[in-house]
């Protein structure tokens, strides 16, 4: 039982690391499961885009609400985006699909009228 005497970050602290991360969900590893559970309800794009009800005094309020709830035993489930390998494309591959593309396109703009 050792979430009993489970301290989580400041409500400063966790706004902060979510204005930090928000820009990049599947590289970051959050703190506290609480930060990102709170950061997730008020709306990552929210925090991001610095939108009206997504700023410090509402992320406070959610954050007592939110670690008074994994308190009572509630567990979140993580839904970050996991990281994609990055592919390389080698320069025949590229001609392949530029050619492919073309095609595509040209089929587009004969359906369209154009």
């Amino acid at each position: 039982m050792n979430d009993l005497f489970e301290t989580y970050p400041s409500a400063a602290s966790a706004y902060r690391e979510v204005v930090e991360h928000c820009h990049d969900l599947a590289n970051w590893q959050p703190s506290h499961p609480v930060v990102f559970e709170t950061g997730k309800r008020i709306g990552i794009r929210a925090i991001r885009m610095r939108e009206k009800g997504a700023g410090a005094l509402s992320f406070k309020r959610l954050y007592s609400e939110v670690c008074n709830a994994y308190s009572r035993g509630e567990r979140f489930i993580d839904t970050k985006p996991k990281a994609q390998k990055r592919v390389v494309v080698k320069p025949q591959q590229r001609a392949e699909f530029n050619a492919i593309a073309n095609s595509n396109l040209h089929m587009l703009r004969a359906a369209l009228g154009e």
